[in-house]
């Protein structure tokens, strides 16, 4: 899986350097090229989104469940890698 988010915004520096594990520094209209293994975008985004949306993530009603599959999901969560910060090339300038 492969996630190229543009940034104009420190959201998405935040989040590049989330997945990357590291400060990622973007600036206008660059691009953090990020990849990892993953059988499914659910998967890949799981451990970012915190066991969001996974089965048996849990929450509320569930006796404390919900925060060991939480922690499980974190511990099996995909390792992602920053490939490359794309900087665009000014012509003429």
């Amino acid at each position: 899986m492969s996630l190229g988010p543009l940034s104009r915004t420190q959201g998405w520096e935040e989040a590049a350097s989330h997945f990357a594990g590291r400060a990622v520094k973007l600036r206008t209209a660059s691009a953090a090229l990020l990849q990892c293994t993953a059988a499914s975008w659910r998967e890949a985004l799981g451990g970012a989104l915190g066991g969001r949306g996974e089965a048996g993530a849990g929450g509320k009603g569930e006796g404390g469940k919900g925060e060991a599959a939480a922690a499980g999901a974190k511990a099996q969560a995909p390792k992602w890698q920053l490939v490359d910060v794309l900087v665009p090339m000014v012509q003429g300038a």
